[in-house]
């Protein structure tokens, strides 16, 4: 179905609009995650400007600016899931325990994922937070928030040079780079190196490394999540970094044997160290 393109006078009126709702949004996130407000009331922002959410808005800016075009879209896919936006931001407390291993990576919106990592430390829970992907827009600041709420840092051999540079730490490579956040941030750095295997650095110095296993990979589409699945749940299990470390290792090699990136991830049966007793 063809539309005609908006005119100027209603593109101006959705810019000014869209300013004023990114604004109430906003400033609903802030007053939720400050602590001054108890609930996230992000359905009531939606129901203010339900003109702007709408499919047909969408369908309307089609030939306006493409940044205009791109938020009418995401507005309206934002309304479809506004009540579990809603519900994610309100992790309940009673979740967060000693006893939980929280896994977060760089996909979600920074500020969230930051503000439960925080409140997971706080309930002497564990972070393990993956790097990946790194935003274009990543500062030194949010670096350093980030490690001032993990527990492990994984990342692959850029992330962590990315990570340290941002934080303007001069490393030439990868290992003296996750070296330096593991000691600026009091935390394991994890590193997953391909067919080097995974390294972990903590505070004091200590290296660890398990290989790769020796594969012919066919789709390493997934290897990083895989890994990363694996080693929160070893480390969730109270294992030793070794540990956490080989399965992870053993994991990323047998999704890479496979196609697909959550189709290719293997069974906890298939992998075989898990069937050797641990070193004592």
């Amino acid at each position: 179905m063809s539309h005609e393109p908006p005119t100027t006078r209603e593109i101006d009126a959705f810019r000014d609009q869209s300013d004023r709702f990114i604004a109430d949004l906003d400033e609903e996130y802030y007053l939720h995650f400050a602590g001054l407000k108890d609930t996230l009331d992000v359905e009531e922002v939606y129901e203010r400007y339900e003109d702007l959410t709408r499919l047909e808005t969408a369908q309307k800016l089609q030939g306006a600016p493409s940044e205009l075009w791109r938020f009418a879209c995401e507005g309206f896919l934002g309304n479809l899931t506004r009540e579990h936006q809603a519900r994610a931001a309100q992790v309940e407390d009673g979740l967060l325990s000693p006893a939980t291993t929280l896994l977060l990576q760089m996909e979600v919106p920074f500020a969230e994922a930051l503000e439960v990592a925080r409140r997971t430390r706080a309930a002497s829970g564990r972070v393990i937070w993956n790097l990946a992907p790194v935003p274009e827009n990543m500062t030194g600041g949010m670096i350093r928030d980030l490690l001032g709420a993990t527990d492990y840092l994984i990342t692959n051999e850029h992330e962590a040079l990315d990570a340290a540079s941002a934080l303007g730490l001069p490393p030439t490579d990868f290992e003296a780079a996750a070296a330096s956040l593991a000691k600026q941030g009091q935390l394991t750095c994890v590193v997953t190196a391909g067919a080097q295997g995974a390294f972990a650095f903590a505070p004091g110095g200590i290296r660890s490394h398990v290989p790769a296993l020796a594969i012919t990979p066919i789709d390493t589409t997934g290897a990083g999540d895989t890994f990363a699945g694996a080693f929160a749940c070893l480390i969730s299990e109270n294992a030793s970094l070794q540990r956490a470390l080989e399965v992870g290792c053993e994991a990323a090699a047998l999704k890479c044997l496979k196609l697909g990136a959550q189709n290719g991830m293997p069974l906890r049966s298939e992998i075989k160290v898990l069937g050797a007793k641990p070193p004592r």
